[in-house]
């Protein structure tokens, strides 16, 4: 009897213990990102930035995270920029231990130790030096870099940078300095810049949120640096090369060019869109019939991860689903109509979150990355069969297939016979693989109205007002009616998201009327506007959006004509680990 009672209170006790929540290693904050780099050129002239990069963390007290990553780009316009991570300690200069890794063109350093937790308060201090860090442009050059990165998943508190310029180059410093703020390609200026004794200071005004980024650029004077140089290329290369060449000359040039004309003529036979009207002109409302989905085969000739974002944006909208913001980038979806009535691809985009697509069904978006991939591709060939079926695309099937094997064929033998051109004439078949989705004259006329919608999205308000009481319109409405103009001006939203655009689009809704408060949306904060509605938005994009460190997107264009946020050298990301 005695060991039943003992046996009976163990049991208890077990089943009284709550089963602890899976922790998110990305569910924490930054309290800041200060940068300092001392700028200046070596020997050769060649540009030169010595970096230290100190972040604070703020993490859960609990047992989560070991530390963070931080991922920084090798290259920069196109060549690598020497990158050497020297070292990384806590405020007080004490060793704190990492490892690196390679992804997409970044180093990711993995800092802390996998033995142990972190809590509270803790910095990161990173030391690391690069070379080729200016560009130069319309007869000037320029220092244009991205401080903290647009691929964070976190939110900081304030980013700030110091460009500290060496005696050897101050003197060509030619007084010209700007600075951005936002997500990739953002051109708003939340940050300010001040300039005293040689060093540049830029600080964000406002608090930066995930994959928001601040960029600075600096002009120079021409010359002040040398331009990069590739290192040389070591003999052995060229007698190989030589080798390989007369190899290739003999027996892999007939079979290359055979190929290229073949797949050329493929293309442009049954690979070629027909052509459209030519001229786009802005159009106000979204294209009737048409999923997220759908629009985004027929804009891009591919499912973009933006495109499943705005699917549920659009859903909601419809009054299928409520999206609620539960804070620091989790959101929770509810079915709220039946979905028998939508489309094959939106019930398939619904299942990579809904267990059950009954109504009353709630999923969070935490769960979407642990499925999600493994149905896209499903998800994005079915779309665009249905495209060609519905007469958007043309089935050259067949075509692609033979094209498609013989590109293959081509690249695989060219390892195993050192054939050079019959490698590069391979992938070059293989690319026009790729082009192959050609647009009947129904798929150019819903691409041309798609452009047509970012262009009106993209016009002033006044000449959006125009649009919208044009004779040539299908619906005329009451634009002194706000009603009505945010029902309009709410269906082309998820079009927006899509587009890149949802945070300018949602501040167009406080601009007709104060009171906005969509029916389909929710707030932990208690606190409703636009401009939150816009952010929370990009944050759900972003959240549902592919994790792993992208490459480098900075073609190193100029931060002075024509720049933005995200489009210097440097940024990159990070996260917890």
């Amino acid at each position: 009897m005695k060991r039943l009672i003992l046996i009976l209170l163990a049991a208890i006790t077990f089943t009284a213990v709550p089963t602890p929540a899976l922790a998110d290693a990305n569910d924490f904050t930054f309290t800041s990102f200060d940068a300092d780099y001392h700028l200046s050129k070596d020997a050769e002239g060649r540009s030169t930035a010595s970096v230290t990069e100190t972040l604070v963390a703020e993490f859960p007290n609990i047992d989560q995270n070991h530390g963070i990553e931080r991922a920084i780009p090798t290259k920069y316009d196109g060549h690598s920029i020497d990158l050497s991570i020297k070292s990384v300690t806590d405020l007080g200069k004490t060793p704190i231990p990492y490892t690196t890794y390679n992804s997409n063109d970044n180093t990711v350093i993995r800092i802390g130790d996998a033995d142990q937790y972190v809590h509270g308060t803790q910095v990161y201090v990173i030391n690391y030096t690069m070379r080729d860090v200016t560009i130069t442009q319309n007869g000037s050059q320029e220092f244009f870099w991205n401080i903290n990165g647009t691929q964070w998943q976190q939110p900081f508190s304030i980013v700030s940078a110091r460009i500290h310029l060496d005696p050897s180059i101050a003197s060509t410093f030619d007084q010209r300095t700007v600075c951005y703020t936002g997500t990739q390609g953002s051109t708003e200026k939340n940050c300010e810049i001040s300039v005293l004794d040689n060093t540049i200071t830029v600080t964000t005004t406002a608090p930066l949120q995930a994959t928001e980024n601040l960029s600075v650029a600096v002009g120079f004077k021409a010359n002040t640096f040398a331009a990069y140089v590739a290192p040389p290329i070591p003999l052995w290369v060229y007698i190989v090369g030589a080798i390989v060449l007369l190899f290739v000359i003999v027996t892999q040039i007939i079979a290359p060019i055979w190929l290229l004309r073949y797949a050329y003529r493929t293309w442009k036979k049954h690979g070629t869109d027909v052509k459209g009207r030519g001229t786009i002109i802005p159009e106000y409302s979204k294209p009737a019939n048409h999923s997220m989905l759908e629009n985004s085969i027929a804009l891009k000739e591919t499912v973009t991860p933006a495109a499943i974002s705005a699917t549920y944006i659009d859903l909601a909208i419809r009054g299928y689903l409520t999206l609620a913001d539960k804070g620091k980038g989790t959101f929770e979806l509810t079915i709220i109509k039946p979905v028998d009535d939508l489309t094959s691809d939106e019930k398939a985009t619904l299942q990579l979150l809904f267990s059950s697509l009954a109504v009353g069904t709630t999923a969070s978006t935490k769960e979407y990355r642990s499925t999600a991939s493994q149905q896209m591709a499903k998800i994005q060939e079915s779309a665009y069969k249905d495209m060609i079926a519905k007469n958007f695309f043309l089935d050259n099937a067949a075509e692609t297939g033979k094209l498609k094997t013989w590109g293959i064929v081509f690249t695989i033998v060219s390892f195993f016979i050192a054939g050079f051109f019959s490698l590069i004439a391979g992938i070059i078949t293989l690319i026009f693989v790729s082009k192959m989705p050609a647009r009947t004259a129904t798929g150019t006329a819903l691409r041309d109205h798609l452009l047509g919608n970012k262009l009106y999205m993209q016009v002033a308000e006044a000449d959006r007002i125009k649009t919208l009481q044009s004779v040539t319109g299908a619906e005329r409405i009451n634009t002194n009616d706000g009603a009505q103009v945010v029902k309009l001006y709410e269906k082309l939203l998820p079009l927006a998201m899509m587009f890149g655009i949802e945070k300018q689009w949602s501040k167009q809704f406080a601009t007709i009327t104060p009171d906005y408060q969509p029916s389909w949306y929710n707030t932990n904060s208690g606190v409703f506007n636009a401009a939150l509605l816009g952010s929370s938005l990009n944050s759900f994009s972003s959240t549902l959006a592919y994790s792993t460190f992208a490459a480098p997107s900075s073609d190193g264009g100029s931060g002075f004509s024509g720049g933005s946020s995200g489009g210097g050298g440097g940024g990159g990301g990070g996260g917890g680990w």
